[in-house]
Formats: C-alpha cells, sequence, structure tokens
C-alpha cells in the first residue's frame, strides 16, 4: 500500500475529522483493487483537471491501477475543495462519494448528507507547515573584489486555515527565518538582519465570486505558473482566477506590492499581471502580462511573457519560458529547464534531477524567484543544476548548484551551492 499514515493524518486535518481510521469500516474489502476501465478513473482525472482533486504528492496516475482505500483518499481530498467544484464537478464528485462512502466514513470523512455544518473552531480549521535546515556558501567576484558568505539558516512556515463557511475560508501564514551561524539581532514580530525574524506575512480570505476563485489580502503566490521567473513576490490586493471552456484558465491579480525594495515607501508600489493558460494533455502553455509601477521612483515596467512545460518521455520533462520588458535594453530573459524523474514526498526513494540554463537581463524582472538574481551590475546569466531525494516520508533532501556571471559585465561573476532538508507536515 502506498499510501502513508502520514497521508491520511493530514487528509483528516482538511476535513476536521478525528474518527479512528478504519475503525468500524463498513466495506469488507477496502484493499479490492479497482479495474482500470471502471469509471472512477475518468471522474478522478476531470476533478484533477479542473482544480477540485489537487494531486501534489502525484498520488494520482494514469494507468496505474488503484485499490478502494486509494480512491477513497483520493475522493476525501477533493471533498476539502468542494467549494471549487462547477455544477458537473459536484456532479461527479456526489457519484464518487455514494460509491466510497463506507471507505470514506472509515477515514472519518463525513459527507453534508451525514453531518450538519460544522459549529466549533475545532471542526473550522486545519493545519500545515514546512520547515527546512540549509546550508549555503556563496563567491561573488564583482570587479574584482571578492566576498563570500556561508551562512547555515532555517525557515519554519505554518498554515492555518478556518473554514468560515460552505464558500469562504480564511488563511493565514506564520513564517520565522533565523541563521544558525550567526547574530540574527531581531526580536519576535519584527525582521532584522538578512531578512530574519518571526512575522505573519500571509492573512487573506478566498472564496467564490461570480464563478471564479478569488483571494483577497496579503498575499505571496507565483503569478506564473512555471516557477515565478518574472515575479514571486508578496503584495496586498486581490487574486482571482477562473476556469473556461477548452482547459482554459485566466488568472489575475493586482494590487499593493511589498516585496521590491524599488523606493523606501513600498506601499505606494504597485504591481498586476494577467495569465492565460491552457493545458493540452499532460503539457501547458501560458502567455502573462505583468505590470510593476513605483510612483515614488518615478518608474513603471511592462513585461510581457509566454512558457511552455511539457513531456519528453515518460521520465523527461522539459519547460521554457521568455519575456521581455519594455525597457530600452536589458530586457530579455529566457530559462530552459530539463528534468529526469520526480519527487513524491510519500515515496522513499523517488528522486529528481534536473539542469537548467537561464539567462535574466538586468531590466527584464520584478522580483524573481531565483536564488541568483543579479550579479555585480546586475542581471545573471549561467546554468544550474540540482537534485532532490526523498529520504523519508514527507522529506525532501535538495542539494543545487549555480554558476553564473552579469549580463552587463562578463568580470563579475558567481558560484553558488545549498544544500536543504526539507521537512513538511
Amino acid at each position: 500500500m502506498r499510501k502513508s499514515l502520514a497521508l491520511i493524518l493530514n487528509i483528516l486535518l482538511v476535513t476536521g475529522s478525528t474518527h479512528t481510521v478504519f475503525a468500524g469500516a463498513a466495506t469488507a474489502n477496502p484493499f479490492q483493487k479497482v479495474p482500470l476501465e471502471n469509471w472512477e478513473y475518468s471522474n478522478i482525472q476531470q476533478l484533477e483537471k479542473d482544480g477540485v482533486f489537487e494531486n501534489e504528492d502525484h498520488q494520482f496516475k494514469p494507468n496505474t491501477v488503484l485499490t478502494r482505500y486509494e480512491i477513497a483518499v483520493i475522493v476525501a481530498k477533493a471533498t476539502a475543495n468542494f467549494d471549487k467544484a462547477n455544477t458537473d464537478d459536484k456532479a461527479l464528485l456526489d457519484k464518487l462519494q455514494t460509491e466510497y462512502s463506507p471507505e470514506l466514513t472509515a477515514l472519518g470523512v463525513h459527507l453534508e448528507n451525514e453531518k450538519p455544518a460544522a459549529k466549533n473552531l475545532a471542526d473550522r480549521i486545519s493545519f500545515s507547515g514546512e520547515h527546512y535546515f540549509q546550508y549555503q556558501n556563496q563567491d561573488t567576484d564583482s570587479h574584482g573584489v571578492k566576498t563570500k558568505s556561508n551562512p547555515f539558516s532555517t525557515r519554519t512556515r505554518i498554515y492555518t486555515t478556518y473554514k468560515i463557511d460552505d464558500q469562504w475560508s480564511f488563511t493565514t501564514r506564520l513564517q520565522n527565518t533565523s541563521t544558525l551561524n550567526k547574530s540574527d539581532q531581531y526580536e519576535t514580530g519584527t525582521l532584522g538582519k538578512n531578512g530574519t525574524g518571526t512575522s505573519l506575512n500571509e492573512a487573506y480570505v478566498t472564496g467564490n465570486i461570480f464563478g471564479g476563485t478569488t483571494s483577497i489580502g496579503r498575499q505571496g503566490r507565483h503569478a506564473t505558473v512555471l516557477d515565478g521567473l518574472i515575479y514571486d513576490g508578496a503584495f496586498k490586493g486581490i487574486l482571482t482566477n477562473y476556469k473556461l471552456a477548452n482547459n482554459f484558465q485566466i488568472t489575475g491579480r493586482y494590487g499593493t506590492e511589498i516585496s521590491t525594495p524599488v523606493d523606501v515607501n513600498n506601499d505606494t508600489n504597485t504591481y498586476g499581471s494577467l495569465e492565460l493558460t491552457k493545458n493540452i494533455g499532460p503539457a501547458q502553455l501560458g502567455l502573462a502580462y505583468h505590470n510593476f509601477s513605483s510612483p515614488v521612483a518615478g518608474t513603471s515596467k511592462n513585461v510581457w511573457q509566454g512558457y511552455a512545460t511539457f513531456p519528453l518521455s515518460p521520465d523527461f520533462s522539459a519547460s521554457l519560458d521568455y519575456a521581455k520588458s519594455n525597457a530600452n535594453q536589458e530586457n530579455k530573459a529566457y530559462s530552459l529547464q530539463i528534468s529526469y524523474k520526480k519527487t513524491d514526498v510519500s515515496q522513499i526513494g523517488s528522486y529528481k534531477l534536473y539542469t537548467q540554463y537561464r539567462r535574466m537581463e538586468k531590466n527584464s524582472t520584478i522580483s524573481t524567484t531565483y536564488d541568483i538574481a543579479s550579479v555585480g551590475d546586475g542581471g545573471f546569466k549561467g546554468y544550474e543544476i540540482g537534485t532532490e531525494y526523498v529520504p523519508w516520508k514527507n522529506v525532501v533532501w535538495r542539494n543545487e548548484f549555480i554558476d553564473g556571471k552579469s549580463t552587463v559585465d562578463n568580470s563579475s561573476t558567481t558560484k553558488y551551492y545549498y544544500s536543504r532538508l526539507w521537512f513538511f507536515f
């Protein structure tokens, strides 16, 4: 059985249940194999495509036979996202819930027709989080001035989600970052040197508005699917997503930007984006527009971006990303990544190997997610190689090496390595 007790406990948290797993199960054999030709598989594929079932740990794979129990776990996860479902998806989910009602009951999942809406805090609240230990080593040469840094750091993020009603929820993220081999010089609730400290850096409500999923408040999520090449900053505002016909999605956001230190008063900075994506089987294509404005600094930047992710074989995949801003020079960014295998936090021994070439000219990005954003006078061009490995369930060990130089000045170089042990709960 591939699914772990940790995964079961996660499902129980999401649904607010405290029942013992499999206590009094009505089904005679929850581990009976479900034939691939059965209708359940197509229903699950549709729910995954529409975002009702979030398959982050890849527990559902096409052409893989599942047991009734494994399907019930998937249905339980989809049930937690019932408010994201459209009318057709709700019908598919209702059919799955009816078929797997005994297994869902054994998991402690209570359906709407079995239990009234939650009336107390314990039933409405769920927690998740992550924690990592990281060692990094960076050597930089900028116009002959050499610097070296090797901090050993930790970061903890705890997510709390409170279910307001069947349509709306409230989410917060509490984060602590600390360097273990240097003085942080901070107090709780403030940020000190190197961004260390403890802060409540996300707080937003999420619900359905006019058929789309909308989040309002302080939040920080990738504007685009492909790892935030252009923007991965925090902002205070609104983000909304609509699922359209023929596997199209449109996502927009707008608000006060609070990540890019262009000027002292970041409250005047604004960021907006509009993204259109289309899934074609396992591949995804996307087009995005970004706008960043800083009235105090008197600057405005527009960036157009196109990207694609697609499989090359059952084990290999590729990602392409290209962007261009309205700056007169140093205005292009692009990347190509090739990956082998995938990590699955529920599968001990799973791993991923990847390599990427990346060029981000000085004026091409806004607040990129990549660890090396610029070198010397600005910009970055170079390569990255990395590995991920799952030594224990819900633990990922990542190692990454980056070698590059400035796009403005070839004499400015950097070499960067980090090793991270990442725990998920």
